[in-house]
């Protein structure tokens, strides 16, 4: 028997989405800043200042290919499911419910928060 997120996960495979677990991304930050911490306290600096942002090396090539997939994906489709272990069920949850009252409301009042100046893109 498929519990609820194995059955999810399948759908959206079916879908021809992309599941993008933000695991390895977050242990690579954690590590990163970790070591610009402990560089900025030696004399040696492993990365470098842009914008006000931190630009740090991307050696690993697990996290590479997740990165390039995440491009292809929006790419190709405009959309893929990303698995953040930061956010619990009761999260997952609201937003879902968040996501269906919107799309619940009449076609009228949606459209009166359309923006066509802004690509039509939504805001909460």
């Amino acid at each position: 028997m498929f519990s609820v997120l194995e059955e999810a996960l399948s759908d959206i495979s079916m879908m021809g989405l992309s599941v993008i677990d933000l695991q390895p991304y977050l242990r690579w930050r954690e590590d990163s800043l970790a070591q610009t911490a402990a560089a900025a306290d030696g004399s040696e600096e492993s990365s470098k200042e842009f914008n006000g942002l931190v630009e740090m090396e991307l050696n690993d090539e697990g996290l590479r290919s997740s990165c390039e997939n995440v491009a292809t994906c929006l790419r190709e489709t405009g959309a893929l499911v990303v698995k953040d272990p930061r956010c619990s069920s009761k999260d997952n949850d609201e937003f879902l419910d968040m996501m269906e009252r919107y799309f619940g409301q009449s076609d009228a009042l949606k459209r009166k928060q359309e923006r066509p100046d802004l690509h039509y893109q939504a805001i909460f």
